[in-house]
């Protein structure tokens, strides 16, 4: 396993996504000098032969990016301010327009293009999050809305986003949902908004697509409050997840999910083991010439820093080989 801490934008990074690229690594985050201040803005950078290069920052005002794929071109997606919020900044994600730049190699170096005048939605407070689903050639990107506090599935339809289903309509208290399907059905798991109540809610899907969905299952094995989780998607039964334990964001792990209860530990991605100075959450990933990036916000210096770590095929193959016992669930007071 490899740990690297990326150059910082700005005194706060923060919300980072991870995908490969021609032959290097592409990550994107949101800067500044605090959440939802008028200088935060989404930042571009990449990897080559063990490098981080090719900074590209964005407008002001821009923040919660998404990199995916679809067929043979790379998209850049991100939210925008369009309100301001005097005495409650963080006010701002209700009012977010949604945008979308393809990304290009140019002459050795990526570069972003104009605006998609397509990628738009029609209501504002859309954000993105959690890494998308590929399946079968389809891209199917996971959004929320703070506002209301439900998810949905959009599919990317190479032009336009197309709604497939909604996930946690009318529970109020569901965000930032990461997708899976294990061979065999769709599932979710979101990061719960209801303060002192552990554990994130899981959702299955009833139809063969993302249309319907079941009621929420609160899973209060996953000791998590109030925190952003990430599944890893590998098309198979038992996934490995990352999720903060407890209340606080000071212990983010990276686990396996047995069935729809969660197995025991099996890395620790920041504190002690990694040295950092009790910080870590918001966990992203991507799967990349066989290896697993995950990448995350961390504290470094007393400033919030994107982290990444590199695991060989054979290392998370390992960890998701591992037969996990069932883990049972800790309450914080």
């Amino acid at each position: 396993m490899e740990r690297e801490s990326l150059p910082p934008a700005g005194r706060f990074n923060h919300c980072a996504t991870v995908l490969g690229f021609e032959d290097g690594l592409l990550v994107a985050y949101y800067a500044g000098t605090a959440e939802c201040q008028d200088d935060q803005h989404v930042v571009l950078t990449f990897k080559r032969d063990g490098r981080w290069i090719d900074l590209i920052k964005l407008e002001n005002k821009t923040g919660n990016p998404l990199l995916f794929k679809f067929e043979d071109k790379t998209y850049l997606a991100y939210s925008r301010f369009e309100k301001d919020c005097p005495g409650n900044l963080v006010k701002k994600w209700a009012y977010c327009s949604l945008w979308c730049r393809e990304i290009v190699m140019e002459e050795g170096h990526p570069g972003v293009g104009e605006p998609l005048p397509t990628f738009k939605h029609p209501q504002l407070g859309y954000l993105f999050r959690a890494a998308p689903l590929y399946l079968e050639g389809r891209t199917i990107l996971p959004l929320y809305r703070e506002e209301g506090s439900y998810g949905a599935a959009y599919e990317w339809m190479g032009d336009h986003l197309k709604l497939v289903g909604k996930i946690g309509y009318g529970c109020n208290s569901t965000m930032q949902p990461t997708l899976w399907h294990d061979g065999t059905a769709f599932h979710s798991l979101s990061r719960n908004c209801q303060p002192q109540v552990y554990g994130g809610y899981c959702w299955h899907s009833t139809s063969p697509d993302l249309e319907r969905w079941s009621h929420p299952e609160l899973e209060q094995s996953l000791d998590n409050n109030h925190n952003s989780v990430a599944v890893v998607n590998d098309g198979q039964k038992d996934p490995l997840v990352i999720w903060n334990v407890g209340r606080s964001r000071n212990d983010l792990r990276l686990g396996k999910l047995c069935g729809h209860t969660l197995g025991r530990s099996l890395v620790t991605l920041n504190g002690s083991f990694l040295g950092t100075q009790g910080y870590g959450a918001y966990p992203n990933y991507c799967f990349y010439n066989e290896e697993l990036h995950l990448v995350w916000t961390d504290l470094m210096d007393g400033r919030h820093t994107i982290c990444h770590m590199r695991l060989e095929e054979k290392e998370w193959k390992k960890l998701r080989n591992v037969q996990s016992a069932v883990r049972s669930p800790s309450r914080y007071p």
